[in-house]
């Protein structure tokens, strides 16, 4: 992460820690359209999640719904995209 980016995570990090109390270990909540377009792209998201909170502890949370959602997904899916596949 280039100079620039990084000291603007921090601030802002301290800025929601002075201000709601928010602290290390951070709980995301990720969606399914967000989790499809990660398996398309295959990002790594523990490690940039880990590089943008300034390597503190992350905890991925997914909503039983949200599986739900991906598993109609996958199976509406043509059997020659590999975006479920792993």
């Amino acid at each position: 992460m280039r100079h620039g980016r990084a000291k603007q995570a921090r601030r802002t990090l301290q800025f929601f820690e002075r201000t709601i109390g928010l602290r290390p270990p951070y709980h995301v909540l990720i969606d399914g359209t967000f989790v499809v377009n990660l398996l398309r792209f295959k990002l790594p998201i523990r490690d940039r999640l880990f590089v943008l909170l300034q390597k503190a502890d992350v905890t991925l949370h997914v909503t039983n719904s949200t599986l739900v959602e991906l598993k109609q997904l996958k199976d509406q899916t043509p059997k020659e995209e590999k975006t479920f596949e792993q």
